[in-house]
């Protein structure tokens, strides 16, 4: 097992509060709110799309993919080597939304990449190639793919519905998969395997009644895989934070699983706010970074290891009562509370978890980095669009979140940009 490089040191912060005398569900009717949106039942929330990208080039060339023009790191997907004559296709999830993707290479020059039919195919000229990253051997190079920066969004009602407000947690996200393929062994794919993963995780508001701690799941669906995630090696989990009282606890390890839990990022008093009333002192994110190296696997080769599905990233708050996840994700038993209680879900239980008989959710998951709404705000007037692409079945408005009133929001990104 190679040994980690670790992230630089994040400064410390502390959060502001101030106080909240009245429940999340003490709202006035008379608005059109996100609970009142008709949406259809084969409506699955999804944000993003699932595209394959396969760059070649006539020498050993390092190049990133991003899904903004600017190709700046926050929505950087892809961190690779290309290997000549190495088929390498790498499948990730990218903002619905966008139509190209952007490659950059050499000394930095910029490529548009369009999508057809959800893939990204591209021939780049010779350029010089330079080592980064993790440690690696002479004869190894590391990729990483994963997801870009994103939003998440919760309700801490569950199973009652909430106001709406979509900031009772608001976290920013993002992850990597690390793996390894050797630049000398082209012809025997044998020698391509998974190392580990990444993932940054930061808390910038919360505006929850209820006492809300957040959660991580890490899954693989990849058979090949399952035994050998069983355990982390903390002799190679890598956590930095923004403050000394922030911790991430490996609660849970088994076949195929990780389950972190998240210590020290949202706890308040319950009748208090973080960041989400106007003319409020905004304070700093808390953040915290996770490098592990969790497998080893010689032997997987490239088309069975490296797709979209190889790992599963399943970021989850807990209420005191209830787990909250994002629709479609199972509960995981591990903090504690109680089994989902489908019996209770206002509006019946959904076809699929955390969703009800409406088809209405607790959470969303936005592949953007964007601002919440203040407290109390009605979250179809924050971001107007948001009605059309939920009563559209995600046909219209891919990129609602892109049209925000300002006045309705918390400009939060404006003093802590992710950078």
């Amino acid at each position: 097992m190679k040994k980690i490089i670790l992230l630089s040191v994040l400064s410390i912060f502390a959060f502001t509060a101030c106080e909240k005398d009245y429940h999340d569900a003490d709202l006035p009717e008379e608005k059109e709110r996100v609970k009142d949106l008709v949406v259809s039942q084969n409506f699955d929330w999804e944000m993003t799309q699932q595209v394959t990208v396969n760059l070649t080039a006539p020498v050993q060339t390092p190049a990133c993919v991003y899904v903004n023009q600017k190709c700046t790191d926050k929505y950087k997907i892809i961190d690779y080597t290309i290997i000549p004559g190495l088929d390498m296709p790498i499948s990730v999830k990218v903002p619905a939304a966008i139509r190209e993707l952007w490659v950059k290479y050499g000394d930095g020059i910029v490529e548009s990449i369009p999508l057809k039919a959800q893939q990204a195919k591209m021939a780049l000229p010779a350029t010089q190639a330079i080592t980064r990253g993790w440690e690696e051997g002479n004869n190894e190079v590391l990729m990483y793919a994963g997801k870009n920066w994103s939003t998440l969004m919760f309700e801490d009602l569950f199973p009652r519905l909430g106001d709406y407000d979509f900031n009772d947690l608001v976290a920013n996200y993002n992850y990597s998969v690390v793996y390894v393929v050797s630049s000398l062994d082209q012809d025997n794919m044998n020698a391509s395997h998974v190392l580990g993963y990444q993932f940054e995780f930061r808390v910038n508001a919360v505006g929850a009644t209820l006492p809300i701690t957040p959660y991580l799941k890490v899954t693989t669906k990849n058979n090949k895989l399952m035994r050998a995630f069983n355990v982390i090696n903390t002799e190679k989990l890598v956590i930095e934070t923004s403050d000394e009282s922030i911790k991430a606890e490996v609660v849970a390890s088994g076949e195929g699983y990780h389950i972190y839990k998240f210590v020290g990022m949202t706890e308040k008093p319950s009748n208090v706010f973080v960041n989400t009333e106007v003319g409020q002192t905004l304070s700093a994110p808390k953040i915290i970074k996770v490098e592990a190296h969790t497998v080893d696997n010689q032997g997987i080769k490239w088309d069975e290891a490296y797709d979209a599905n190889v790992l599963e990233f399943d970021f989850f708050i807990t209420n005191g009562t209830d787990e909250i996840h994002n629709r479609g994700f199972e509960p995981t038993g591990v903090s504690g509370v109680r089994a989902y209680p489908a019996g209770q879900i206002e509006g019946g239980a959904g076809e699929l978890y955390y969703s009800n008989g409406d088809n209405l959710i607790w959470g969303l998951d936005v592949p953007a980095v964007i601002n919440h709404a203040t407290e109390k705000t009605n979250f179809l007037e924050a971001y107007p669009l948001f009605k059309g692409w939920a009563t559209s079945g995600g046909a219209m408005n891919t990129d609602w979140y892109n049209s925000p009133v300002s006045s309705q929001l918390i400009d939060y990104m404006k003093l802590f940009p992710i950078q």
